[in-house]
């Protein structure tokens, strides 16, 4: 399945924007968020 680079950032700009992270930072946002969860859980 070919999935489109646009998919892949609007899925991710959805996903934080539901999950309260800050929408606006894409996906360095996202890394972030990502970080700082494996940090608070290990």
């Amino acid at each position: 399945m070919n999935v489109s680079y646009s998919t892949v950032r609007d899925g991710v700009h959805v996903a934080c924007k539901q999950g309260g992270e800050q929408a606006e930072r894409g996906c360095r946002g996202f890394r972030h968020a990502y970080a700082r969860e494996r940090m608070d859980h290990s």
